[in-house]
This record gives C-alpha cells, structure tokens and sequence, in this order.
C-alpha cells in the first residue's frame, strides 16, 4: 500500500466520522426543539382535577336538544 492510498482512507474515515458527528448534533438540536415544544404545550394546559371532565360533559349534554343522543344507526 502506497502512501498516497494510505492518506486517502485516512481522510476518507475522518470525513466520516465528522459527518456522524454532525448528524448527531442536528439530532440533538431537534430533539431539544421538539423538547422545547412540549414543554411549552404541557405548561398551557390548564390543570385536570378529578370531576372536571364530568362537569364538561354534563353541561354539554346539558345544551343539546333532546332528540340528540337517543338513537343509534346500526346500519351504517
């Protein structure tokens, strides 16, 4: 094996490691992103209590018309 073949694998195997590491990096800087999303969504939504989705459920069932609800298609 020549020198010149020799430098040329050297540069070959650096040039992939440095495009891993870059790639590694892009991952990381969208995982915190998608991190940073998240978060942001969690702390905006209001807190649940134990009763609150029984409460919505009963005054929107409270709005509706009588005749909602009542009947169920079972040949669709």
């Amino acid at each position: 094996m020549d020198v010149n073949a020799a430098v040329s694998q050297s540069v070959q195997l650096q040039q992939a490691n440095l495009m891993q590491q870059k790639d590694i990096a892009v991952m990381n800087r969208a995982m915190e992103a998608e991190e940073a999303a998240v978060t942001q969504l969690m702390e905006g939504m209001p807190e649940a209590s134990g009763n609150a989705g029984v409460q919505a459920t009963a005054g929107a069932a409270e709005a509706l018309p009588d005749n909602v609800g009542t009947l169920v298609n079972t040949t669709a």
